[in-house]
């Protein structure tokens, strides 16, 4: 199993858009008959990643197994989530930890001027992504992310190694962020001016020294 970048990131960012919070542990039975063959397989899924987390003691708590193609898990920090998500376009696994709120993007920069320190703590080359940078955009969140490439989630043999994975990949952005969440202040963020922005038409600029003797 390889860490790397999926190919196609407009696909895999689209995937990670209105991360839920789960769903109970015990679905209404009717609900329960109306799920996709794919909803189905979430559900086992996310459900055998929870029951992992619990045997191993672990300081993530898992929440409600959910329906969807990614869960979100508690850091500590309201605007703050850790979340796995299944992108089976691409076919990767990815563990990060979602920001969102007004705060999203100051918060971002501020964790990234620690970026080298946060990168050899996990132990992988991680994704920083602000949507927003993106016109085409709607999602508001910011993210930080890793990504288990070649995975098929539909052999269900290979799904003990995948959980180890994302226990191990939770367990380390939950160890290397709450403690930097929690002491995030977005007040010390300071954007350096856009000096690409040119107030003055191109008609008031005054010609060069050169040009005017070259006129002459």
């Amino acid at each position: 199993m390889e860490n790397r970048q999926p190919e196609n990131t407009d696909q895999f960012e689209e995937a990670l858009e209105g991360l839920p919070l789960g769903l109970p542990e015990e679905l209404p039975e009717e609900l329960v008959e109306q799920l996709t063959e794919e909803e189905e397989q979430n559900l086992e899924f996310w459900g055998s990643l929870c029951q992992q987390l619990e045997r191993r003691g672990s300081i993530v708590k898992p929440s409600d197994p959910s329906t969807e193609n990614d869960m979100s898990f508690a850091i500590g920090r309201a605007g703050f989530r850790l979340y796995t998500c299944i992108d089976k376009e691409v076919n990767c696994l990815s563990v990060g930890l979602l920001l969102s709120g007004e705060d999203a993007k100051p918060h971002l920069y501020l964790l990234e001027e620690e970026r080298e320190a946060i990168e050899t703590e996990i132990g992988v080359p991680l994704e920083w992504n602000d949507p927003r940078n993106d016109k085409n955009s709607t999602d508001k969140n910011c993210y930080v992310y890793c990504v288990l490439a070649e995975v098929n989630v539909d052999d269900r043999d290979r799904w003990t190694d995948y959980h180890q994975w994302l226990c191990l990949y939770l367990e380390q952005f939950h160890e290397v962020f709450a403690g930097r969440v929690k002491h995030l202040n977005a007040n010390h963020y300071h954007p350096l001016p856009d000096y690409s922005f040119n107030p003055l038409k191109p008609s008031a600029i005054l010609p060069s020294s050169s040009s005017r003797q070259s006129n002459a």
